[in-house]
């Protein structure tokens, strides 16, 4: 196997390096769910740096054999993208154990029509050399599983996306800030391949400028990731936290619509299944105007509000907090519901004993 090495070759070479073992400290360095974003990245890593190797190569077989070392990382970057949203978003597959071992069949499907492409050429239909360039390169004439492989990445790739918008479109700045990063790290090389895939954008034929633009992006992210701690607070283990707390959690943006609430909060509301992501306050509290007040009021404060549930009437504290971002700029409004219903009948029945013992301490006198 002879090299012939080239700017573009030493470009992804270097950089693909860099980024796999940025990639490899990654994944030691973060927890299970986390760690699949360091998977995705060493996937890219791989499929640029055998490819920056193919850029070297004069031989048709040597370029053939290196593509197929290529595919290893491409097929399962999608994958371990999916893998990682679900994680990340806290997704309970106790019930469907089958979904995580299942989203890695595809890809082992179309690796091995990619290993045994030269017995039905399913993927290449054929492939020749092409000199016209600075250095020679790999031209393939597309068969139909390598649509069928395009198809499969591209949705994978907008199924982990929108699976991380759907579950943050109306959460706090903090993992807004976190899905928009991950959401432009993996779109811009995208609409590069869409360039290359139609042919709208090759510097050179047969060049694919695809692995340049995820390394790009990648590494970019790795930097976020050790710089910023951008994956640092995981919104799986702030769930848990909320839903351990006995105590209801309610969170309204400026606007009064929810960005955050845990299960115990239901058990203070009377419709309770109005409280979801997104919601108004004055749908929610619609008969409750007391805690609209409170909102309103956006100041620290506390009330008690009572409501008539399947066990009788209950006395429910609300606090309210404010939430202050960059200053002195309201962002939002916290509330904590607590039942003191028996706090309350026991200071009752205390101050009622008080009362009696008074009453006979002055009879006795």
């Amino acid at each position: 196997m002879e090299f012939l090495f080239n700017p573009y070759a030493l470009t992804l070479l270097v950089s693909s390096t860099m980024v796999l073992g940025l990639s490899f400290y990654i994944g030691f360095k973060l927890e299970d769910s986390v760690r699949w974003i360091a998977f995705t990245m060493i996937s890219f890593s791989l499929w640029g740096f055998f490819y920056g190797v193919e850029l070297t190569q004069t031989s048709i077989d040597s370029m053939l054999f290196l593509t197929k070392l290529q595919y290893i990382g491409l097929v399962m970057a999608p994958a371990c993208w999916v893998m990682f949203s679900l994680k990340y978003t806290g997704y309970d597959n106790s019930s469907s154990k089958w979904v995580y071992p299942s989203l890695f069949i595809f890809p082992i499907l179309i690796y091995s029509i990619v290993l045994t492409n030269s017995f039905h050429h399913l993927h290449y239909k054929s492939n020749w050399l092409i000199t016209s360039g600075p250095f020679p390169m790999l031209g393939i004439e597309k068969g139909p599983m390598y649509m069928v492989q395009v198809i499969y990445s591209y949705f994978f790739y907008f199924w982990g996306t929108y699976i991380l918008w759907r579950r943050f479109q109306f959460a706090n700045k903090h993992y807004k800030l976190q899905t928009r990063l991950l959401i432009l790290g993996g779109f811009f090389p995208l609409i590069i391949n869409v360039f290359y895939q139609t042919s709208w954008f090759k510097p050179y034929e047969g060049l694919d400028m695809t692995p340049y633009a995820f390394i790009f992006t990648y590494f970019l992210l790795g930097i976020a990731i050790l710089r910023f701690n951008l994956l640092n607070l995981k919104p799986f283990a702030r769930d848990k936290i909320l839903e351990v707390m006995s105590r209801g959690v309610l969170v309204f943006d400026h606007r009064d619509k929810v960005v955050d609430f845990n299960l115990a909060v239901k058990k203070f509301c009377l419709h309770p299944e109005k409280i979801k992501m997104g919601q108004h306050a004055e749908v929610i509290f619609t008969d409750r105007p007391e805690i609209l007040t409170l909102l309103k009021s956006s100041e620290q404060k506390i009330i008690e509000s009572r409501i008539n549930g399947a066990n009788g009437e209950a006395i429910i504290k609300i606090e309210a907090i404010p939430i202050l971002e960059g200053g002195p700029f309201l962002s939002g409004i916290l509330l904590l519901f607590d039942d003191i219903t028996a706090e309350i009948k026991i200071n009752e029945r205390l101050q009622n004993q008080a009362t009696e013992l008074q009453q006979l301490n002055n009879l006795k006198d």
